[in-house]
């Protein structure tokens, strides 16, 4: 699968993505300062080792001690998640700094740029890319996870639901990036879009949380 480096985004989209994704490659201590946001209070270390076991079902089949890319890793949650797990994380982000914070749980750490990436044609068994594509509008996550299915046979996607209990208060009580939660055929749909093949999806806990994957096989795509 070759990536086509050209992109359908419009200026508007592109200049948008481009302030989130420099927000903390600009503010390095916002970096430090992340993973303790995220996982320090009781009621988000209950929702991180939610989402770390959505991310491992998701996963169930594949070879402990296959390779597996985290992007954006953030201060490296998931990493350390595959890791423990037994998988060789490879983390990776915009921010500098962010991947740094991943270290040493991750075997490697890479600033990249999702839509981007500096790796070869299929270096990972696997990829996950998690708490992402809400903030991106819609071409700009084809790119991104043509991306993916370039460089691992096996991707994993990180939506917000729609339809969840979680994802209705936030419409009724005005939260952000609502235009960017889909539906599962919806997200499934996309993927396709970019040219992938899905498998199915996983949720962190179906009708009440937001976040689901999707499951796809990437190129070259093998079976697990």
């Amino acid at each position: 699968m070759q990536y086509d480096s050209s992109s359908s985004a419009t200026k508007t989209e592109t200049r948008a993505y481009e302030s989130w994704r420099n927000k903390y490659a600009k503010e390095p201590e916002r970096c430090t300062s992340y993973e303790t946001l995220r996982v320090k209070p009781t009621g988000r270390r209950i929702q991180n080792w939610l989402d770390c076991r959505m991310v491992m079902r998701a996963l169930r089949g594949l070879p402990r001690g296959s390779t597996v890319l985290d992007i954006p890793c953030g201060g490296g949650r998931i990493s350390r998640a595959l890791t423990a797990a037994g998988y060789k994380s490879v983390s990776a982000d915009y921010a500098h700094s962010m991947a740094l914070e991943s270290l040493p749980a991750a075997r490697s750490a890479a600033r990249a740029d999702a839509t981007r990436l500096p790796f070869r044609d299929g270096a990972f068994d696997a990829a996950v890319c998690f708490r992402f594509m809400q903030a991106v509008p819609h071409e700009i996550r084809l790119n991104v996870i043509r991306e993916f299915g370039r460089v691992a046979k096996l991707v994993l996607v990180n939506y917000h639901c729609a339809l969840s209990l979680r994802g209705v208060v936030r419409q009724l009580t005005g939260g952000k990036n609502l235009r960017n939660r889909l539906t599962e055929p919806q997200a499934m749909a996309e993927v396709v879009g970019a040219g992938l093949t899905t498998r199915r999806c996983e949720y962190k806990m179906k009708f009440w949380f937001e976040d689901f994957l999707v499951l796809a096989d990437g190129a070259p795509a093998t079976a697990l």
